[in-house]
Order: C-alpha cells, then structure tokens, then sequence
C-alpha cells in the first residue's frame, strides 16, 4: 500500500506514475477537488483534517497544555507560556490529527512530496521512516523559496505588503522606533490597544457610549490606523515607545524553558512530540519579542495616565499584555471580541476584570461551548446603529448578491481551490436571480489578487469586468443596495439578519473547530447549506427568506452610566447591568 503525503504548497496531483492508493492533503480542499483527483489516480483522497473532532479537540488541547502554566512568570505576573499558547495551539491540534492518521495506517509505503515538520511528526507516532517523493528537498531549493515569497507577495495589496515586511525585518520596533516621536499627551484616556483595523474599529464603536470620556487608540502595528475617528479619540502609534528588551528577565526565562520542557515531556505523548520536532524552538525569540512590546507599553503607561484599559483582542500580544499591565497597576481592564465569537476562549485564560459578550449569542456561546465561568462576563454590545427596513426585494442589477470572503490559507484551505469551485456558482446565481455580483473581501486579501484569480475561473474574465470587489469599511448604501449575502462564517451574518437581508452561510467551508455557524444558525442568524449544489435552491428560497427581520439575541448595547462604571472598576454598576 502507497500513502502519499501531500504539502499545502504543493497542487493536488492530477496523474502520477506511482499509483498510490491513499493521498492524504495536509490542507483542505473543496469534496470536488478531491473527487477528481481519487478518479484520475483511482485511489481515495482525502484531508487531514477529515480526523477533526471539532470542539472536543479544543477541550483536548487546552488539557494538554495545562501543565506548563507558572513556569514562565516573569516580574510583572506576565506567564509566557499562556502567551504563547495562541501561537502552539494550531500546531496541537495538527499533531493530534496526526496521531490519529498514524493509529490507522498498517502496513504500508509512506511518501511525502516535500520535508515538512508534519511528515516527521507521523514518523514520530507511526515509528516508521516517511520517504521523500523524487526531488531535491523544497525547503533547502533557493528559487523554489524565492518564486514561493514573490508569489505571497503579489497577492497584497501595497499596505498589506509594507506590514508584512515590518513584521519580518524589523520585529522589535528598532527601526520604527528610531524613526518615530512620542506625542505629547495631556489629560486622563481609557487606553484602546489595536494590532488590526477590525479590532479598532470594535474598540471605537464602544467609544461613542461616551462622547466626553478621552480614550487613546494605540496602534501596535500601521494596519491598525483608522482614516475617521470620532472627537474623543486620539490615535497614536506605540512604535515611539519601543526601547529594546530587559535582557535579565529574558536570560531568567530563558533558563526557565528547560524546566518547562521537562515538565511537559513528562505530562503527555503529544507534548512529548512537540519538543522532539523543534516547535518549542520558537520560544525564546517569541519572548524575545514579546518582552520588547511589554517594555514599550510599560514606557506609554508611564507616560499616559490612563483611566482604563479596553482591548478587542485578547489572544494577541500586543494586544493582551496591555491588558495584564493594567491589572498589575490596578487600572481596570475590559476586554471584548472584535468579531461574533471567539473560540480561542475554549483555550486562553482570562485576562481582564470584565469581559464583554456583545449579545445573548455571543454569551451563550462562551458559557455553553467555550465553557467561560460566568464570573465577570457581562452581555453589552457597542451601541446598535440604526438599522433601516430594507426595500422590497427585487430582480435589479443595480442591487447585489454579496459575497464576504474569508482569509482561507490561515483555515488551512487551497484558497484557489475553493475559489475555482465557488466562483462559478456565486456568478451563476447572480445571474438567475436578476442581480449584480460584488465581492467583498477579507481585510488578508487584495483587490488586485483577486481580480487575477476571477479572470481565471471559467467565465470568470468577462464577469471580472462586470462584478465588483470592494474591501474596507462597509457604508450605508452598501447596505441599502444588498439583496441577498452568502457568507461562511462571519459577523457579518448576524448584521445581515438584523437588516432583514437574507444570509446563507456555506457549511461546507466552515473551519475544523469553532462550531460557529451552528451557533449562527442556533439563533436563527442565516440559513445553513449543507452542500455546494444547495446553493441552486436559493432563488427559490429568497421569496420567503427575505422578509425576515431578526432581532432576539443578536445585540444588547449598555447605557453609558454602566459603561462607565465598568471602565472605572465600579462592581456594583457591572452587577446592576447584569441584573
């Protein structure tokens, strides 16, 4: 028996001269993709991550990763291991997978189509030598790695770009931090830490609940500027503010990681495997890094007296030290989600006083499938903009069938795949239900990419000149012109139902874990299809769907007096809007 092990990065086969008889994707890629290749190589394809158990696997990875909590505390209460727990997780849940892959092959030949840490972590639990397809390694092949990085840059967009290089080539800020000024700032803020522009956006919805109260949005990284700020916001950048890393602290930590590692060899088969294959290598200099962004907030809070800390983000560093700062200074720490949900929680410990479920869904999801305490969590959206009736649907080119993207490489999805199997459909669709077709993209995505692949898929060249693509904030008339939006699992299905615009949501394309969009459809937020063919019933469907106005569960805005008790440590405020 021949078991092919295929690299994300290398294309599903369509022919080969070895004739395996199980090929195993270490992405994901739509069923069709899949059907194909098993018929042209008469074999069975499938993914890796076909193993997924869903949530429980996220039950299982948190278990796994207990025991190395309080080994890496440095002087300000900070555990780096929990901080680093965001960054390992995936990897975990991968390694799991792939013990369960190993528990089913017998005996057989495996092949890989390229080294990778996956390959020789199922040598680790199959106890058998995994053999290189014919060919020079890919991870030692100097053009193969440059037509690979020219090829990631290509598709962003000049923004997009020049983030990607500061994050690689300038880590701890000493560049940007050379460059900047520290702004003169007087006066008492509510500190709003940011490291991407959904999460400042979030941050700033709050921020009109109190249109006295000064609040300072602090960009960690440029993508997290905002071009409109309301008048009590003031941004900054927290490059200034960057001043090198305590060295003492990270040689105490450092020395620490091997006491770290024998403690979680000691605790488990997997954890056993993470250390063998190097992913614990990465620690030092994440701490490294990390330690330069506590310094740098240690600086601002030493230079901006701040009223309170309130994050849209607590799984990233930069964003969730802020958070444990406060709480060692005693300022009041809020912390909230910038999307719907956030299945990270199932993981992570808390990290602020109070935290912030946006609705009765949000919190129900946290209690029930993250199994969050109850302690400190509050249900308080951002306040509820005005929301209009929508016109009486029509069959008009001028109104829109909107599809909202998601970053499909970061769900270990073949993103040209399931483009090459969607696109079609969603053009076909917009066609017969009367519609013009507009795409809406994730904030990972560009413009010009996209555009490229449209003009790839079939037909795709003549409706690339006729379809639109946006990206960026959504404005009125976006809304006022959709008549019918197809997601997969993002917010924006909740804002869809609460406009009364029918929402279908591609079950199909949904990730291995969160359980989100049972959790949509739970509340009644979209209609769930199960299958790509589905999606020919929908001009049948809109007729009846379209009326449909939801509103229970979905938003709970606070009044600004309880908003304001939270952000100053004010307990009995937090109980009576809890009440």
């Amino acid at each position: 028996m021949n078991v092919l092990l295929l690299h994300p990065e290398d294309p599903i086969p369509v022919s080969s001269k070895i004739q395996w008889d199980l090929i195993v994707d270490f992405a994901r890629a739509p069923v069709a993709a899949y059907e194909e290749c098993a018929n042209r190589n008469s074999c069975t394809v499938k993914s890796l991550f076909d193993f997924a158990g869903g949530i429980r696997d996220l039950y299982k990875t948190k278990e796994l990763l207990q025991p190395g909590a309080g080994i890496l505390l440095d002087d300000q209460g900070i555990d780096w291991w929990e901080m680093f727990l965001p960054s390992l997780a995936p990897q975990l849940q991968q390694l799991i997978l792939l013990e369960r892959l190993a528990n089913e092959l017998d005996e057989c030949h495996l092949w890989t189509t390229r080294p990778d840490w996956r390959a020789r972590a199922l040598e680790y639990f199959w106890g058998h030598d995994v053999h290189v397809v014919a060919g020079q390694p890919y991870n030692v092949n100097f053009l193969h790695r440059v037509k690979h990085y020219l090829g990631a840059a290509r598709k962003l967009d000049p923004a997009q770009l020049q983030q990607v290089l500061w994050d690689k080539f300038d880590r701890n800020h000493i560049v940007r931090a050379g460059i900047a000024l520290r702004p003169k700032l007087s006066g008492r803020f509510v500190v709003l830490p940011s490291a991407y522009i959904n999460v400042s956006r979030m941050e700033v919805a709050y921020t009109k609940l109190l249109p006295e109260q000064p609040f300072l949005l602090v960009c960690t990284r440029s993508n997290a500027r905002l071009s409109h700020l309301p008048a009590n916001v003031t941004q900054i950048s927290l490059d200034p503010y960057f001043s090198g890393v305590p060295e003492k602290t990270l040689a105490r930590l450092t020395q620490a990681v091997g006491r770290l590692k024998v403690q979680l060899a000691a605790s488990s088969k997997e954890l056993r495997a993470v250390i063998a294959l190097g992913q614990l290598d990465s620690i030092v200099p994440f701490m490294r890094w990390g330690l330069s962004v506590r310094k740098a907030w240690e600086n601002l809070f030493s230079c901006v007296e701040a009223a309170a800390c309130f994050s849209a983000d607590d799984s990233n560093p930069y964003t969730r030290i802020p958070l444990l700062l406060a709480q060692r200074r005693k300022v009041p720490a809020l912390a909230c989600h910038h999307g719907a949900l956030d299945f990270l929680k199932t993981v992570k410990a808390e990290s602020s006083d109070i935290y912030l479920a946006k609705n009765e869904m949000e919190y129900d999801y946290l209690r029930r499938v993250c199994r969050v305490p109850a302690q400190n969590m509050i249900i308080a959206g951002p306040p509820r903009p005005v929301v209009p009736i929508p016109a009486k649907f029509t069959n008009d080119k001028r109104r829109w069938l909107v599809f909202f993207s998601e970053p499909f490489s970061a769900m270990h999805w073949r993103a040209d795949q399931v483009y090459r199997d969607l696109l079609p459909r969603l053009l076909n669709l917009a066609e017969r239900c009367g519609l013009k077709m507009m795409f809406k993209l994730h904030p990972f995505e560009s413009i010009g990419a996209f555009r490229q692949l449209l003009k790839n898929v079939p037909g795709g060249e003549a409706s690339a000149k006729t379809s639109m693509v946006l990206t960026g904030a959504m404005a009125d008339e976006f809304w006022e012109n959709m008549s019918c939006a197809i997601v997969i699992q993002s917010t924006v299905a909740i804002e869809c139902a609460e406009r009364g615009i029918p929402v279908f949501l591609c079950s199909w394309l949904r990730d291995s874990y969160s359980e989100y969009i049972q959790q949509f459809a739970r509340y009644g937020a979209g209609h769930v299809l199960q299958h790509p063919a589905e999606m020919e019933d929908i001009p049948g469907m809109l007729p009846r769907l379209r009326d449909t106005r939801l509103e229970a569960g979905l938003q709970s805005a606070p009044d600004a007096i309880a908003f304001r008790d939270w952000l100053s440590g004010n307990p009995r405020g937090r109980m009576a809007a809890q009440v």
